[in-house]
């Protein structure tokens, strides 16, 4: 978890990263607003199956074997 928090904040903040704060990449965006992300259907049943099974956990409910 902290791993990927400090590698994410270093891509933000390096200067490849620092494209997006720049004001031509604003201009781009505002330029071409036809265009938007999108999402994978597998990355967002991986992000629900995780928050099923985070819930899950919280609650105390754990596999039990035998």
């Amino acid at each position: 978890g902290t791993a990927f928090s400090i590698y994410f904040l270093y891509l933000l903040f390096s200067p490849q990263g620092n494209a997006i704060f720049s004001s031509t990449y604003r201009d781009v965006v505002a330029q071409t607003p036809e265009i938007k992300g999108s999402v994978s259907i597998i990355v967002l049943l991986f992000l629900a199956l995780f928050v099923v099974l985070t819930l899950f956990r919280s609650m105390g409910w754990q596999h039990s074997t035998g």
